[in-house]
Formats: C-alpha cells, sequence, structure tokens
C-alpha cells in the first residue's frame, strides 16, 4: 500500500469533495461517523466522561462533530477549545453552532490559562491534524503538556497526535496517545521508531475518499502488508518431500557463539529449506542436535581440510559438494 505525504491527503480530501461530490461539511460528519462506530463499539459507556480537546481547524472541527454526537448518546461531555489560528475554518464554525445548540455538553474557550481536567475523564484529542509543519510553541505546547501529564484513563488522537507531524520526525513535543483513530491510511510518522511513545497504537478507519485519486496518485513510500506478501508464497505439491525444496549449507559458530549457528539454521528450515546441513564445531555439534533435532551437522574441521585438499587438486570441484545454497559468517569470529 502506499503511504501519502500530508500535501497528498488534503489533495485526496479536495479530490473527493470536488469528484463525488460531497460538501466539506459531509465529509466531516463521514470522518467523525467513522470514529464513533469505533468508539462506541470499543469504549463507549452510557454516562461516561468524556474531555474532547479541539484546535479551530478542520480536525477541531471533528472534534465538535464527535463531542456532539457522544453528548447525545448520554455521555458526560466537555469541550476545551484552542483557537491556534487567527481564524476558524467555516466547517469549525458551522459545528461549532450545531454543538452550542445542544442541551448539557459544556464548552470552554481557552485565552491563554491552562485548565486542570479530569483524569477519571477519556481524552479525545482534535487539537491539530496533518496540517502540523513546525514544533509547538507557547499555550499549544503548555496544553498538549498539560494533557500529557493529567494521565487520563485513556488517551485518544483524531487522525494524528497533535503536534506529530503526518511524514517527518517531530521536533518538539506531541500528545501521547494510547490509540490513534486515523482516516483512510496510516501515516508515515506511525512508523518512525523516534514516535514510539506518542503511536502505541493505532487504528484506520475508512472514510469512502475518492478511489480514483489514490490509484492515480504516485508515492516513495509503500507499506507491505499481507496482501502485497500473499502473492509470493507458493502452495507445495502433494508430493513433495524435503528433497525437492534444496540443501542449505549453514558454515557458522565459532568457539562459545553456537547460538549463531542455531539461529541460522532454524531461519532456514523455517524459510523451506528442505535440508539443512549446519558446518560447526565439532565439540558444539550436541548442541545442534538437542536444540534442533531436524538439522544435520558436519564437523568444520573435517570440511576444511576436505576442501583444502580438493582445491589443492581441482580449485573447481572444491564447491561440487554444496546442493544448493551456502551462508558463511554468523559466529564464525575472526579467527
Amino acid at each position: 500500500m502506499q503511504l501519502l505525504t500530508a500535501t497528498q491527503i488534503r489533495e485526496w480530501d479536495n479530490f473527493t469533495i470536488q469528484n463525488e461530490p460531497v460538501t466539506s461539511l459531509d465529509l466531516m460528519e463521514r470522518a467523525a461517523g467513522a470514529f464513533l462506530d469505533w468508539f462506541v463499539t470499543q469504549e463507549f459507556s452510557c454516562g461516561m466522561k468524556v474531555t474532547v480537546v479541539c484546535g479551530n481547524g478542520n480536525n477541531g472541527g471533528d472534534g465538535l462533530v464527535i463531542a456532539r454526537h457522544l453528548q447525545l448518546l448520554g455521555a458526560e461531555v466537555s469541550v476545551q477549545i484552542l483557537r491556534i489560528s487567527a481564524t476558524d475554518s467555516p466547517d469549525f464554525d458551522v459545528n461549532l453552532s450545531r454543538l452550542l445548540a445542544v442541551d448539557g455538553v459544556q464548552v470552554h474557550f481557552l485565552h491563554g490559562e491552562i485548565p486542570v481536567f479530569n483524569p477519571q475523564a477519556v481524552c479525545i484529542d482534535a487539537l491539530l491534524g496533518t496540517g502540523v509543519k513546525r514544533p509547538l510553541e507557547g499555550i499549544s505546547a503548555k496544553l498538549v503538556k498539560a494533557i500529557n501529564d493529567t494521565g487520563f484513563q485513556k488517551m485518544i488522537s483524531v487522525d494524528l497526535p497533535s503536534g506529530l507531524p503526518a511524514d517527518s520526525i517531530l521536533q518538539g513535543i506531541a500528545v501521547k496517545a494510547d490509540v490513534i483513530y486515523t482516516f483512510q491510511i496510516p501515516k508515515l510518522s506511525f512508523f518512525l521508531p523516534e514516535h514510539v511513545q506518542y503511536c502505541r497504537q493505532w487504528v484506520v478507519g475508512d472514510i469512502g475518499l475518492h478511489e480514483m485519486y489514490f490509484r492515480n496518485v504516485s508515492s516513495q513510500i509503500f507499506l507491505s502488508g499481507l496482501s502485497e506478501c500473499a502473492p509470493w508464497l507458493r502452495l507445495r505439491p502433494a508430493f513433495a518431500h524435503k528433497g525437492t525444496f534444496g540443501h542449505a549449507l549453514i558454515f557458522a559458530g565459532g568457539n562459545r557463539k553456537i547460538g549463531a549457528a542455531l539461529l541460522a539454521s532454524h531461519a532456514a528450515i523455517r524459510s523451506g529449506c528442505g535440508w539443512v546441513t549446519a558446518v560447526v564445531p565439532s565439540e558444539s555439534m550436541h548442541v545442534v542436535y538437542g536444540s534442533i533435532p531436524e538439522v544435520m551437522c558436519l564437523p568444520q574441521e573435517h570440511l576444511e581440510k576436505e576442501l583444502m585438499q580438493k582445491a589443492s587438486t581441482d580449485s573447481s570441484s572444491a564447491f561440487t559438494m554444496v546442493r544448493k545454497a551456502w551462508a558463511c559468517g554468523p559466529g564464525l569470529g575472526t579467527e
């Protein structure tokens, strides 16, 4: 599967709006609906306390839709809104009006102060999405730090943990999400080792973005999964036997490094070799037999002597004893 940049993902949204056609407001409802389908199944209970933290862009608009529906479902919802940019996105404003019309929901606007959050609540992070291009600073950074320090019952980010860029390495602070509910495809950030504490688990929700864009877009980043790897697997013939699948010679395991030979031999068996012969020091052969009985053994000293004798008379025949493939080196040392 291709992984896309933040710019390409925004283009995909716009392509869907122009070609379905669907309005951006409807697409926001669709995205929030996918999140709610998952959340109600996995996390929801009537009367639960939910804190939704929103920015004033489209990711915040998603959060407002989620907050409205959760309140109508019977949750006790508190919404904290930080106006990060000077102007609200149009879809944010529409959904803010819809949210304020719902009885019981608590909406708070942050103006420099950092709230004291209820750690007994589940927090839904919809502060920032894929538009992050630089490190958070000022009140945005303080708010994210407060979110991380609260110790919520669960920390769920919408699309991306706030502050985390979609396709580059984090510089600064970001929300440490327990779960990320991301839209349509996973983001490159989820697979970078630097982000392990921010992306503990992620779930992909299909929001019905137009397939034609994804078919035609070009990416240099690919995620290999079961569907990509399955065509490589070969069914074995009904009357096949171990001789059908080749003989691998594993020349490995020097003094006190027999584990390297065991690991390499086991990998060869696991990957499908029919025969595997481990060439190891004679004093270690019993270790191989005791650990992997299906692997045959030759003492290194015997093979070295035989090869030297053959090489001295006919260099071309020195390797005729090898049936299919050699693997040389693991744990041999320099001696």
